[in-house]
């Protein structure tokens, strides 16, 4: 679940500045959408490291949610950089999570209210 271009510096449509050394001696920065990527990514793998740890259930509200904020962000970041594999993944995987989390919301809705508290 990672973005695109960004983790190989390209960023179509934009110079590189470079302020930290690389391999080849050129220098590097992050930008802002880098940045907002990370982002992105930690809300996803915070979520599968949640659910793998026992914290979070894969069929949650939280875990649905982390899954939908993470995966739509770097959709945006891949259709902005016209990076079609990755819009294609992480946009259903957005979609994917966001039906989810939809049944789930109707379901819970569907509940019928608990019976009334007896008083004495």
């Amino acid at each position: 679940m990672c973005g695109g271009g960004a983790s190989h510096g390209a960023h179509p449509g934009r110079a590189a500045p470079r302020t930290r050394p690389s391999k080849d001696g050129a220098q590097h920065t992050m930008h802002l959408v880098d940045i907002v990527e990370i982002i992105g990514s930690l809300l996803i793998l915070a979520g599968f490291a949640a659910s793998q740890a026992g914290k979070l259930d894969a069929h949650s509200i939280p875990y649905l949610v982390l899954n939908i904020a993470g995966a739509g962000i770097l959709a945006v970041i891949a259709a902005g950089q016209q990076s079609w594999g990755f819009l294609l993944l992480e946009g259903t995987w957005t979609v994917v999570s966001a039906v989810s989390l939809a049944a789930r919301l109707i379901r819970r809705g569907d509940r019928p209210a608990p019976p009334p508290a007896h008083q004495a």
